[in-house]
């Protein structure tokens, strides 16, 4: 499953809430009574799958908000579940046509932080040179 794949992958699935109301607009999270109870169902199957030993989501970890939160405030209650210095978003209705070397781009994105942080800190010894005088 993802939640224990390779090299300690954790997956979240966040499910945005949604707001009844009497026609949907599902773009804006707007759904009917019976398109609600159809999303309540879809989740618990998700669910489940997070659960079943082979499925493809086994492991994962399912937040289902009770409200509509929207893209932006739904994506940071995910990230308030993780500790890591990178996360891959991958929205329900985009799909990746090309395979990546997520490795490899993680490896660079490292390169670049670290790369920064030691700018920031010659910088920063610059500065703190600079306002004494030399005299550090």
């Amino acid at each position: 499953g993802v939640g224990g794949g390779a090299g300690g992958v954790k997956v979240i699935i966040v499910a945005d809430g949604v707001k009844v109301r009497p026609s949907s607009k599902f773009r804006a999270g707007v759904v009917t009574g019976e398109d609600a109870a159809r999303y309540r169902h879809y989740l618990a199957r998700v669910h489940h799958l997070t659960r079943t030993p082979g499925s493809s989501l086994h492991g994962a970890e399912l937040v289902a908000l009770d409200q509509r939160h929207g893209f932006a405030h739904a994506l940071r209650r995910g990230l308030m579940r993780v500790s890591t210095p990178f996360v891959l978003v991958a929205q329900h209705d985009r799909s990746f046509v090309r395979t990546m070397d997520v490795e490899h781009i993680i490896d660079v994105m490292e390169q670049i932080n670290t790369t920064a942080v030691t700018a920031q800190a010659a910088a920063a010894a610059a500065a703190v040179e600079a306002a004494a005088g030399g005299a550090v």
